[in-house]
């Protein structure tokens, strides 16, 4: 599947969601965020708050930006990242799956090497908010960094969702993955 066709798969998903309303005061919806690999390829798409890390030479580097009312004002330089925890319009999304009648993608498109290690993650795992420490975990294999990571967010005591899959570009054509959601966990090498 191209990166064309993924965006418009996810348009069509986005109308259906947006067809149906949760309740009569609005719309059901999801954050969403993807990454396609081919070759040395990497395309990810995203809305909302759920995020993409890349782990490449020991550095770890965040592919996506929130799609949040508090990052909005931290970019406008409105407030700070420390403040943006407590703030009362914290969790408040502005893009997501189903939210308004057109979806509004971010795109970037990039690269990735041999014994890069990917993470996309929903916010329940981005509020521990520990760049240092998912480095460390993410230079484990793929099933180790993804146990390591879930285990962490789930002693955290956070009561959001988490949700996550780590990906390692092994070699070039090869990438391993390793899916952790609530209650579930698959690998396929």
């Amino acid at each position: 599947m191209t990166a064309d066709q993924l965006c418009a798969a996810l348009r069509d998903v986005n109308r259906l969601v947006h067809a149906f309303p949760l309740n009569s005061t609005g719309h059901s919806g999801s954050t969403v965020a993807g990454l396609q690999i081919s070759g040395q390829q990497a395309f990810c798409f995203w809305a909302g708050d759920s995020r993409t890390y890349r782990h490449q030479q020991g550095r770890l580097e965040a592919m996506t930006h929130d799609h949040r009312v508090v990052q909005e004002m931290i970019d406008a330089a409105v407030l700070d990242v420390g403040a943006a925890r407590a703030h009362p319009r914290a969790s408040v999304i502005t893009r997501a799956v189903g939210a308004q009648p057109t979806l509004a993608l971010a795109l970037l498109h990039d690269s990735v090497e041999c014994g890069d290690t990917c993470l996309l993650c929903s916010d329940g795992l981005t509020a521990l908010d520990e760049d240092e420490r998912f480095a460390r975990i993410l230079r484990l294999m793929p099933v180790g960094a993804a146990n390591a990571l879930l285990d962490a967010a789930l002693l955290a005591g956070d009561r959001d969702n988490v949700s996550l899959i780590v990906d390692g570009v092994r070699q070039r054509g090869e990438i391993s993955l390793t899916w952790c959601g609530p209650q579930l966990q698959a690998t396929r090498s």
